[in-house]
C-alpha cells in the first residue's frame, strides 16, 4: 500500500524517486518543488486537526508544520528507502 501511494505521488509530480543499485537495495524519495508547494496547505490542515479537541492526542506525537516533518524525514533509511528533502 505504501509503495502503491509513493508510485502515486511521483506519478503526480509531488516527490521524487532515486533508486541506488546496491545490497542491500535503497531507494530515495523526495519532494520536488510541487510538493514543496503544498506545504502552506498541509501546514493549514495540521493547524485545523490540532484544533480540534477530539483528536488532540492523536496529534501529539506527530510534527506541527509540513516544514518540520520535512526535517524528520531527512535522515529517516531502512534497507528498503529513505525519503528525504531536496
Amino acid at each position: 500500500m505504501l509503495i502503491q501511494q509513493l508510485r502515486q505521488m511521483e506519478s503526480d509530480g509531488i516527490v521524487r524517486r532515486i533508486v541506488h543499485h546496491q545490497v542491500p537495495p535503497k531507494v530515495e524519495y523526495g519532494l520536488t518543488d510541487g510538493g514543496q508547494a503544498l506545504c502552506p496547505a498541509l501546514d493549514a490542515i495540521l493547524k485545523w486537526a490540532a484544533s480540534r479537541d477530539d483528536v488532540a492526542d492523536a496529534n501529539d506525537c506527530g510534527p506541527t508544520s509540513c516544514a518540520s516533518a520535512t526535517r524528520v524525514n531527512q535522515k529517516i533509511s531502512s534497507p528498503i528507502m529513505v525519503l528525504a528533502a531536496p
